[in-house]
Protein backbone atom coordinates (compact mmCIF):
# COMPACT_ATOMS: atom_id res chain seq x y z
CA UNK A 1 0.00 0.00 0.00
CA UNK A 2 1.14 3.84 -0.61
CA UNK A 3 0.27 7.11 0.52
CA UNK A 4 -0.32 9.55 -2.06
CA UNK A 5 -1.01 13.12 -1.38
CA UNK A 6 -3.09 14.56 -4.22
CA UNK A 7 -2.86 18.76 -4.59
CA UNK A 8 -3.36 20.69 -8.05
CA UNK A 9 0.51 20.79 -8.55
CA UNK A 10 1.01 17.10 -9.09
CA UNK A 11 0.69 13.66 -6.91
CA UNK A 12 3.46 13.39 -3.87
CA UNK A 13 4.80 9.54 -3.39
CA UNK A 14 6.69 11.90 -0.50
CA UNK A 15 7.03 15.33 0.59
CA UNK A 16 10.26 15.68 -1.93
CA UNK A 17 8.94 12.83 -4.54
CA UNK A 18 5.34 13.83 -7.14
CA UNK A 19 4.90 12.44 -10.24
CA UNK A 20 3.36 15.22 -12.36
CA UNK A 21 -0.10 14.71 -13.88
CA UNK A 22 0.61 13.86 -17.24
CA UNK A 23 1.95 10.61 -16.16
CA UNK A 24 -1.15 9.62 -14.97
CA UNK A 25 -4.68 9.02 -16.93
CA UNK A 26 -6.18 11.81 -14.66
CA UNK A 27 -7.22 14.86 -16.56
CA UNK A 28 -5.80 17.93 -14.67
CA UNK A 29 -6.71 20.50 -17.20
CA UNK A 30 -10.31 19.29 -16.64
CA UNK A 31 -10.72 19.62 -12.19
CA UNK A 32 -9.30 21.86 -9.73
CA UNK A 33 -8.93 20.31 -6.11
CA UNK A 34 -10.19 22.31 -3.02
CA UNK A 35 -7.13 23.92 -1.98
CA UNK A 36 -7.86 24.13 1.72
CA UNK A 37 -8.25 20.30 2.16
CA UNK A 38 -5.16 18.49 2.71
CA UNK A 39 -6.14 15.38 0.35
CA UNK A 40 -4.22 11.35 1.45
CA UNK A 41 -5.36 8.65 -0.61
CA UNK A 42 -4.66 5.16 0.68
CA UNK A 43 -3.76 3.03 -2.76
CA UNK A 44 -3.39 -0.50 -4.16
CA UNK A 45 -0.37 -0.37 -7.42
CA UNK A 46 -0.90 -3.38 -9.20
CA UNK A 47 1.82 -4.38 -12.06
CA UNK A 48 0.06 -4.40 -15.93
CA UNK A 49 1.02 -7.52 -16.99
CA UNK A 50 3.27 -6.95 -19.85
CA UNK A 51 3.77 -3.83 -18.87
CA UNK A 52 6.56 -2.73 -16.65
CA UNK A 53 6.20 0.63 -17.09
CA UNK A 54 2.16 1.43 -16.22
CA UNK A 55 1.07 0.63 -13.12
CA UNK A 56 -2.76 0.48 -12.05
CA UNK A 57 -3.78 2.60 -9.07
CA UNK A 58 -6.86 1.21 -6.99
CA UNK A 59 -7.94 4.19 -4.52
CA UNK A 60 -8.90 2.29 -1.01
CA UNK A 61 -9.88 5.70 1.47
CA UNK A 62 -10.01 8.88 -0.12
CA UNK A 63 -9.76 10.49 2.72
CA UNK A 64 -6.99 8.97 4.75
CA UNK A 65 -5.38 10.17 8.34
CA UNK A 66 -2.91 8.09 9.31
CA UNK A 67 -0.28 9.82 7.14
CA UNK A 68 2.62 9.38 9.69
CA UNK A 69 4.58 6.74 6.91
CA UNK A 70 4.11 8.70 3.94
CA UNK A 71 6.89 11.20 5.42
CA UNK A 72 9.02 7.61 4.94
CA UNK A 73 8.26 6.34 2.15
CA UNK A 74 10.60 4.27 -0.37
CA UNK A 75 11.82 5.77 -3.35
CA UNK A 76 10.68 4.36 -6.08
CA UNK A 77 13.15 3.79 -9.14
CA UNK A 78 10.98 4.52 -11.28
CA UNK A 79 7.75 5.89 -12.01
CA UNK A 80 5.45 4.07 -14.22
CA UNK A 81 2.99 5.69 -15.56
CA UNK A 82 -0.27 5.78 -13.05
CA UNK A 83 -3.48 4.29 -14.22
CA UNK A 84 -6.09 5.12 -12.06
CA UNK A 85 -9.19 2.89 -12.14
CA UNK A 86 -12.56 2.87 -10.83
CA UNK A 87 -12.86 6.04 -9.03
CA UNK A 88 -15.86 6.34 -6.33
CA UNK A 89 -17.22 9.25 -8.51
CA UNK A 90 -19.27 11.19 -5.19
CA UNK A 91 -15.94 11.06 -2.88
CA UNK A 92 -13.57 12.20 -5.78
CA UNK A 93 -15.80 15.22 -6.86
CA UNK A 94 -16.61 15.63 -3.13
CA UNK A 95 -12.75 16.64 -2.74
CA UNK A 96 -13.33 19.63 -5.95
CA UNK A 97 -13.70 23.34 -6.28
CA UNK A 98 -14.43 22.58 -10.22
CA UNK A 99 -15.08 20.04 -12.77
CA UNK A 100 -15.89 19.14 -16.35
CA UNK A 101 -18.40 16.19 -15.49
CA UNK A 102 -18.27 14.59 -19.08
CA UNK A 103 -14.42 14.29 -19.48
CA UNK A 104 -14.33 12.27 -15.78
CA UNK A 105 -16.92 10.35 -16.60
CA UNK A 106 -14.48 7.48 -18.06
CA UNK A 107 -12.61 7.42 -14.72
CA UNK A 108 -15.37 6.52 -12.72
CA UNK A 109 -16.90 3.14 -11.02
CA UNK A 110 -20.36 2.54 -10.48
CA UNK A 111 -20.01 2.73 -6.73
CA UNK A 112 -22.00 5.37 -5.07
CA UNK A 113 -20.52 4.51 -1.99
CA UNK A 114 -19.40 7.61 0.64
CA UNK A 115 -16.18 8.32 1.76
CA UNK A 116 -14.27 9.25 4.97
CA UNK A 117 -13.51 13.04 2.86
CA UNK A 118 -17.23 13.37 2.58
CA UNK A 119 -17.00 14.93 5.98
CA UNK A 120 -15.23 17.80 5.23
CA UNK A 121 -18.04 20.03 4.45
CA UNK A 122 -18.10 19.44 0.63
CA UNK A 123 -21.28 18.76 -0.87
CA UNK A 124 -22.20 17.38 -4.52
CA UNK A 125 -25.79 17.26 -5.54
CA UNK A 126 -26.53 15.48 -8.80
CA UNK A 127 -30.77 16.37 -10.44
CA UNK A 128 -31.20 13.78 -13.24
CA UNK A 129 -33.63 15.19 -15.90
CA UNK A 130 -35.88 13.55 -18.83
CA UNK A 131 -34.32 10.62 -20.37
CA UNK A 132 -32.83 11.92 -23.73
CA UNK A 133 -31.74 9.66 -26.70
CA UNK A 134 -28.05 10.34 -25.41
CA UNK A 135 -28.98 8.83 -22.12
CA UNK A 136 -29.49 10.38 -18.51
CA UNK A 137 -28.15 14.21 -18.75
CA UNK A 138 -26.15 14.98 -15.06
CA UNK A 139 -26.78 18.38 -13.67
CA UNK A 140 -23.80 18.92 -11.04
CA UNK A 141 -23.84 22.12 -8.56
CA UNK A 142 -21.01 22.93 -6.44
CA UNK A 143 -20.06 25.46 -4.24
CA UNK A 144 -16.63 27.54 -4.39
CA UNK A 145 -14.96 29.84 -2.36
CA UNK A 146 -13.06 33.01 -3.66
CA UNK A 147 -11.07 36.15 -2.49
CA UNK A 148 -11.63 39.14 -4.59
CA UNK A 149 -9.80 42.61 -4.91
CA UNK A 150 -11.88 45.36 -4.53
CA UNK A 151 -10.12 46.91 -7.59
CA UNK A 152 -10.69 44.02 -9.73
CA UNK A 153 -14.52 44.29 -9.35
CA UNK A 154 -17.49 46.82 -10.79
CA UNK A 155 -20.00 48.42 -8.66
CA UNK A 156 -23.46 48.62 -10.66
CA UNK A 157 -26.65 49.33 -9.09
CA UNK A 158 -28.18 46.89 -6.91
CA UNK A 159 -24.89 44.83 -7.27
CA UNK A 160 -20.94 44.12 -7.72
CA UNK A 161 -19.81 42.28 -10.17
CA UNK A 162 -16.68 40.88 -11.23
CA UNK A 163 -15.42 37.92 -13.54
CA UNK A 164 -13.29 34.86 -12.91
CA UNK A 165 -11.83 32.16 -14.75
CA UNK A 166 -11.94 28.85 -12.62
CA UNK A 167 -9.13 26.17 -13.23
CA UNK A 168 -10.53 23.64 -14.90
CA UNK A 169 -13.27 25.81 -16.29
CA UNK A 170 -12.92 27.40 -20.00
CA UNK A 171 -15.54 30.20 -19.89
CA UNK A 172 -14.46 33.35 -17.92
CA UNK A 173 -17.28 33.63 -15.12
CA UNK A 174 -19.53 36.42 -14.07
CA UNK A 175 -20.12 36.95 -10.34
CA UNK A 176 -23.18 38.78 -8.91
CA UNK A 177 -23.45 40.16 -5.58
CA UNK A 178 -26.92 41.36 -4.96
CA UNK A 179 -26.96 44.43 -2.84
CA UNK A 180 -29.49 47.02 -2.85
CA UNK A 181 -27.96 49.29 -1.58
CA UNK A 182 -25.10 49.75 -3.97
CA UNK A 183 -25.34 52.45 -6.80
CA UNK A 184 -23.50 52.80 -10.16
CA UNK A 185 -21.93 55.70 -9.08
CA UNK A 186 -20.34 54.05 -6.20
CA UNK A 187 -17.89 52.70 -8.53
CA UNK A 188 -15.69 55.42 -8.50
CA UNK A 189 -15.06 55.55 -4.49
CA UNK A 190 -14.59 51.49 -4.64
CA UNK A 191 -11.50 52.25 -2.94
CA UNK A 192 -13.12 54.83 0.59
CA UNK A 193 -15.61 52.04 0.94
CA UNK A 194 -13.06 49.15 1.14
CA UNK A 195 -10.97 51.98 3.60
CA UNK A 196 -14.56 52.19 5.67
CA UNK A 197 -14.76 48.40 5.27
CA UNK A 198 -10.84 48.12 6.87
CA UNK A 199 -10.18 45.41 3.35
CA UNK A 200 -8.76 45.22 0.09
CA UNK A 201 -10.99 42.48 -0.74
CA UNK A 202 -13.90 40.62 0.39
CA UNK A 203 -14.50 36.82 0.33
CA UNK A 204 -17.37 35.37 -1.85
CA UNK A 205 -19.17 32.14 -1.51
CA UNK A 206 -21.32 30.68 -4.62
CA UNK A 207 -22.08 27.80 -5.97
CA UNK A 208 -21.16 26.79 -9.35
CA UNK A 209 -23.85 24.55 -11.90
CA UNK A 210 -22.92 22.38 -14.78
CA UNK A 211 -25.02 21.29 -17.27
CA UNK A 212 -24.99 20.33 -20.99
CA UNK A 213 -21.90 21.47 -21.38
CA UNK A 214 -22.74 25.04 -20.20
CA UNK A 215 -21.52 26.61 -16.22
CA UNK A 216 -23.75 29.08 -14.47
CA UNK A 217 -22.66 30.97 -11.11
CA UNK A 218 -25.55 30.85 -8.57
CA UNK A 219 -26.52 32.25 -5.41
CA UNK A 220 -22.94 34.39 -4.50
CA UNK A 221 -22.90 36.00 -1.60
CA UNK A 222 -20.37 38.01 0.51
CA UNK A 223 -20.46 39.23 4.12
CA UNK A 224 -18.36 42.14 3.62
CA UNK A 225 -20.27 43.23 0.71
CA UNK A 226 -23.69 43.08 2.75
CA UNK A 227 -21.76 45.31 5.33
CA UNK A 228 -22.91 48.03 3.00
CA UNK A 229 -26.20 48.71 4.21
CA UNK A 230 -28.31 51.93 4.81
CA UNK A 231 -26.67 53.01 8.12
CA UNK A 232 -23.35 52.40 6.42
CA UNK A 233 -24.08 54.79 3.48
CA UNK A 234 -25.75 57.26 6.47
CA UNK A 235 -22.32 57.03 9.04
CA UNK A 236 -20.19 57.96 5.48
CA UNK A 237 -22.92 60.72 4.75
CA UNK A 238 -22.77 62.22 8.31
CA UNK A 239 -18.71 62.23 8.36
CA UNK A 240 -18.80 63.77 5.04
CA UNK A 241 -21.37 66.62 6.32
CA UNK A 242 -19.20 67.39 9.53
CA UNK A 243 -16.16 67.33 7.86
CA UNK A 244 -17.91 70.64 5.69
CA UNK A 245 -17.50 72.75 8.96
CA UNK A 246 -13.68 72.17 8.47
CA UNK A 247 -13.32 73.77 5.07
CA UNK A 248 -11.19 76.94 4.78
CA UNK A 249 -11.87 79.20 1.74
CA UNK A 250 -9.50 78.86 -0.67
CA UNK A 251 -11.13 80.17 -4.08
CA UNK A 252 -11.88 83.59 -2.69
CA UNK A 253 -15.85 82.83 -3.33
CA UNK A 254 -17.82 83.63 -0.36
CA UNK A 255 -20.93 81.49 -1.14
CA UNK A 256 -21.03 77.57 -2.34
CA UNK A 257 -23.89 75.51 -3.96
CA UNK A 258 -24.04 72.00 -2.24
CA UNK A 259 -22.23 70.35 -4.80
CA UNK A 260 -19.32 72.66 -4.87
CA UNK A 261 -19.09 72.42 -1.21
CA UNK A 262 -18.87 68.85 -1.18
CA UNK A 263 -15.78 69.11 -3.67
CA UNK A 264 -14.00 70.37 -0.80
CA UNK A 265 -14.46 68.30 1.82
CA UNK A 266 -11.73 65.96 3.80
CA UNK A 267 -13.53 63.09 4.05
CA UNK A 268 -14.98 62.42 0.46
CA UNK A 269 -15.03 64.49 -2.25
CA UNK A 270 -18.07 65.02 -4.60
CA UNK A 271 -22.00 64.37 -4.33
CA UNK A 272 -21.51 60.35 -4.99
CA UNK A 273 -23.83 60.17 -2.35
CA UNK A 274 -26.81 62.14 -3.30
CA UNK A 275 -26.50 64.53 -0.36
CA UNK A 276 -28.45 68.04 -0.19
CA UNK A 277 -29.18 70.53 2.39
CA UNK A 278 -31.86 69.09 4.03
CA UNK A 279 -29.58 66.13 5.22
CA UNK A 280 -26.74 69.21 5.77
CA UNK A 281 -29.15 70.90 7.76
CA UNK A 282 -30.15 68.21 10.05
CA UNK A 283 -27.01 66.66 10.52
CA UNK A 284 -25.91 69.99 12.04
CA UNK A 285 -28.45 70.83 14.21
CA UNK A 286 -29.28 67.15 15.72
CA UNK A 287 -28.79 67.40 19.09
CA UNK A 288 -29.02 71.54 19.26
CA UNK A 289 -25.24 71.07 19.66
CA UNK A 290 -24.66 74.47 17.58
CA UNK A 291 -25.60 77.55 19.19
CA UNK A 292 -28.01 78.89 16.33
CA UNK A 293 -29.61 75.42 15.59
CA UNK A 294 -32.98 76.39 16.59
CA UNK A 295 -32.99 79.33 14.15
CA UNK A 296 -31.56 77.10 11.52
CA UNK A 297 -34.27 75.05 11.44
CA UNK A 298 -36.97 77.59 11.45
CA UNK A 299 -35.14 79.11 8.56
CA UNK A 300 -34.98 75.81 6.88
CA UNK A 301 -38.46 75.05 6.82
CA UNK A 302 -39.80 78.95 5.88
CA UNK A 303 -36.89 79.03 2.80
CA UNK A 304 -38.82 79.06 -0.40
CA UNK A 305 -38.74 75.85 -2.34
CA UNK A 306 -38.09 77.14 -5.52
CA UNK A 307 -34.64 79.09 -4.61
CA UNK A 308 -31.69 77.57 -3.45
CA UNK A 309 -30.05 77.23 -0.13
CA UNK A 310 -26.21 78.43 -0.27
CA UNK A 311 -23.54 77.73 2.26
CA UNK A 312 -21.01 79.81 3.58
CA UNK A 313 -17.48 79.10 5.26
CA UNK A 314 -15.66 81.52 6.65
CA UNK A 315 -15.24 83.62 8.69
CA UNK A 316 -18.04 80.48 9.73
CA UNK A 317 -20.25 78.22 8.59
CA UNK A 318 -23.40 78.96 7.73
CA UNK A 319 -26.43 79.13 4.93
CA UNK A 320 -27.85 81.80 2.87
CA UNK A 321 -31.83 81.05 3.14
CA UNK A 322 -34.43 83.22 0.78
CA UNK A 323 -37.61 84.38 1.82
CA UNK A 324 -40.62 86.30 0.54
CA UNK A 325 -43.47 87.64 2.02
CA UNK A 326 -45.76 90.18 0.48
CA UNK A 327 -43.72 92.35 -1.50
CA UNK A 328 -40.69 91.84 0.12
CA UNK A 329 -37.56 89.59 -0.84
CA UNK A 330 -35.34 88.69 2.05
CA UNK A 331 -32.04 86.98 1.87
CA UNK A 332 -31.28 85.42 4.98
CA UNK A 333 -27.50 84.58 6.44
CA UNK A 334 -27.18 82.64 9.99
CA UNK A 335 -24.04 81.18 10.78
CA UNK A 336 -23.79 78.06 12.84
CA UNK A 337 -22.39 79.92 15.57
CA UNK A 338 -22.45 83.41 15.55
CA UNK A 339 -23.78 86.71 17.49
CA UNK A 340 -26.10 88.15 14.98
CA UNK A 341 -28.52 86.89 12.11
CA UNK A 342 -27.74 88.95 9.00
CA UNK A 343 -31.07 90.78 6.74
CA UNK A 344 -30.98 91.74 3.02
CA UNK A 345 -34.01 92.71 1.79
CA UNK A 346 -35.34 93.66 -1.37
CA UNK A 347 -38.99 95.42 -2.79
CA UNK A 348 -38.88 96.58 -6.13
CA UNK A 349 -41.52 95.52 -7.85
CA UNK A 350 -39.76 94.12 -10.85
CA UNK A 351 -37.23 91.89 -9.20
CA UNK A 352 -34.15 90.91 -10.98
CA UNK A 353 -32.88 87.83 -9.08
CA UNK A 354 -29.22 88.08 -10.67
CA UNK A 355 -28.68 91.76 -9.36
CA UNK A 356 -30.12 90.98 -5.74
CA UNK A 357 -27.73 87.72 -5.47
CA UNK A 358 -24.86 89.72 -7.01
CA UNK A 359 -25.45 92.39 -4.24
CA UNK A 360 -25.89 89.85 -1.74
CA UNK A 361 -22.50 87.87 -2.30
CA UNK A 362 -20.55 91.17 -2.39
CA UNK A 363 -21.86 91.95 0.71
CA UNK A 364 -20.99 89.01 2.74
CA UNK A 365 -17.73 89.16 0.90
CA UNK A 366 -17.21 93.27 2.47
CA UNK A 367 -18.27 91.30 5.85
CA UNK A 368 -15.19 88.38 5.49
CA UNK A 369 -12.91 91.29 4.52
CA UNK A 370 -13.46 93.77 6.80
CA UNK A 371 -15.40 92.54 9.74
CA UNK A 372 -19.36 93.45 10.41
CA UNK A 373 -18.96 96.40 12.41
CA UNK A 374 -16.51 97.99 9.97
CA UNK A 375 -19.91 96.74 6.94
CA UNK A 376 -22.20 98.45 8.85
CA UNK A 377 -20.88 101.50 8.96
CA UNK A 378 -20.41 101.83 5.44
CA UNK A 379 -24.12 100.81 5.32
CA UNK A 380 -25.15 103.76 7.23
CA UNK A 381 -23.12 105.95 5.26
CA UNK A 382 -24.78 105.25 2.00
CA UNK A 383 -21.92 103.32 0.17
CA UNK A 384 -24.31 100.21 -0.97
CA UNK A 385 -27.21 99.82 -3.04
CA UNK A 386 -29.77 102.29 -2.17
CA UNK A 387 -32.77 99.49 -3.36
CA UNK A 388 -31.33 97.56 -0.70
CA UNK A 389 -32.39 97.50 2.93
CA UNK A 390 -29.74 95.77 5.48
CA UNK A 391 -30.30 94.77 9.16
CA UNK A 392 -28.99 92.16 11.80
CA UNK A 393 -30.86 90.29 14.86
CA UNK A 394 -28.50 90.63 18.00
CA UNK A 395 -28.75 86.63 19.48
CA UNK A 396 -28.73 88.32 23.09
CA UNK A 397 -28.29 85.59 25.61
CA UNK A 398 -28.28 87.72 29.08
CA UNK A 399 -28.32 83.99 30.81
CA UNK A 400 -31.77 83.37 28.80
CA UNK A 401 -32.67 79.54 27.99
CA UNK A 402 -32.32 78.90 24.39
CA UNK A 403 -35.76 78.61 24.11
CA UNK A 404 -36.34 82.09 25.15
CA UNK A 405 -33.65 83.59 23.29
CA UNK A 406 -35.31 81.79 19.94
CA UNK A 407 -38.41 83.02 20.65
CA UNK A 408 -37.23 86.55 20.90
CA UNK A 409 -35.27 86.16 17.54
CA UNK A 410 -38.35 85.32 16.17
CA UNK A 411 -40.41 87.76 17.09
CA UNK A 412 -37.25 90.52 15.75
CA UNK A 413 -37.15 88.56 12.90
CA UNK A 414 -40.87 88.56 11.75
CA UNK A 415 -40.84 92.24 12.33
CA UNK A 416 -38.11 92.72 10.40
CA UNK A 417 -39.58 91.22 7.48
CA UNK A 418 -42.69 92.53 7.25
CA UNK A 419 -41.50 96.68 7.42
CA UNK A 420 -42.72 97.78 3.84
CA UNK A 421 -40.50 100.96 3.71
CA UNK A 422 -36.97 100.82 3.04
CA UNK A 423 -34.94 103.10 5.68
Amino acid sequence: MWIFKMTNQGIFLSPKESVPYTKSNLPKTHFVFNDSLQIYWLVELIRVPGNRKVNKVLVKDYGFKTIGSFNHQAKMREIPFLQFEELDRAAFLGLCNSYELPLLERLFSNSTKLASAGSEGRSIYQVRGDPSPEGLPIVQEYPVELKVKFADANIIDGAIIFEKRLEGILPLLLFEIKNPFLKAPYDAIKEYLSKKLGKKTFFVTAKIKTYEGKVVVKDAQSNEIALIDESFIQRIKYKQINSLVRIQQSDGRPIHSVDELLLLSDELQGNLLQTNIENIIQVLTNNFEHRNSKQLSYLAKEHDLEEIIYLTVSPYFGFLFYMKDSNRRSYIWELLDSHATYIWSFVKENRDKEQEFDIVEQSINQIRQVGRNAYKNKYRKGEFDGECRFDTIQHVMDGQSADKMFDEWLAELKTKIEQQELE
